[in-house]
């Protein structure tokens, strides 16, 4: 792992409170699907702590990341502007293994990140990608998934677009398919007690990336121990971690 000190090449609101950062000039190891980045936040040491991003794509010298406003990190981010510097470390984490059969991609929010960098990356594993969303992404995020080499279902709460209601409520979960998740905790608490079968992302607060603080614990039920979510993980096998934060 190694801090890059990148370009920021545009940032572009797909809507109010989502955006696209994307970054140039990059030259580093290249990331795999639910691989992430530490972005330093801010000037000196505040705030504190750096973080977490999951790669929603790259290329040889660029990365894509989906960020939703949150609090003052990512407000820090939306306000960059084309040139700026930002430093950022990694790649770091387990991504996902390479489906050996295809799997069903299922997405809450900006958790579509790294569902959608490996159905870019292993069409050919991919049976189709499931994304729910509060409201309509926008159409930046459309176009992109529509651009998809698989089939691309979304749902929305507010009914705004697509299938009204959560993910949970596509007829295609119905027969119990293999999946790959992430999203919120509530999500994957859910379709853990469904009985699902398949591979997680955990989103979690990651203060340090490198397994030093101990911020990111889970439990782990298979080994009756605490991993570390960005060590270990992010990626686990679906019915063997819960997260301390669901």
């Amino acid at each position: 792992m190694q801090v890059h000190r990148l370009t920021v090449a545009s940032i572009q609101f797909t809507n109010p409170q989502v955006f696209l950062l994307e970054l140039q000039a990059y030259a580093g190891d290249p990331p795999q699907p639910g691989q992430f980045f530490e972005f330093k936040i801010g000037e000196g040491f505040d705030p504190l702590l750096w973080r977490p991003m999951s790669v929603m794509d790259a290329w040889s010298d660029r990365l894509l990341f989906l960020t939703q406003l949150r609090g003052r990190g990512t407000q820090w981010l939306a306000q960059r502007s084309e040139g700026d510097m930002i430093e950022i470390l990694g790649p770091l984490g387990r991504g996902f293994p390479i489906p050996e059969e295809p799997v069903t991609l299922v997405a809450g929010g900006t958790g579509v990140a790294p569902l959608y960098f490996l159905a870019r990356r292993h069409p050919d594993r991919v049976q189709k990608l499931i994304a729910g969303f509060a409201t309509s992404p926008g159409q930046l995020l459309l176009d992109r998934f529509y651009a998809l080499p698989v089939p691309v279902i979304l749902t929305t709460e507010d009914g705004s677009l697509g299938l009204p209601g959560t993910v949970l409520d596509v007829p295609d979960l119905q027969d119990r398919p293999l999946v790959y998740l992430c999203g919120p905790g509530g999500m994957i608490r859910r379709f853990q007690e469904l009985g699902f079968e398949g591979w997680m992302s955990l989103e979690d607060v990651m203060g340090c990336g490198t397994g030093l603080c101990f911020g990111c614990a889970a439990w782990h039920r298979k080994e009756q121990r605490y991993v570390r979510t960005c060590v270990e993980g992010p990626a686990f096998p679906l019915q063997d971690v819960e997260s301390l934060l669901f």
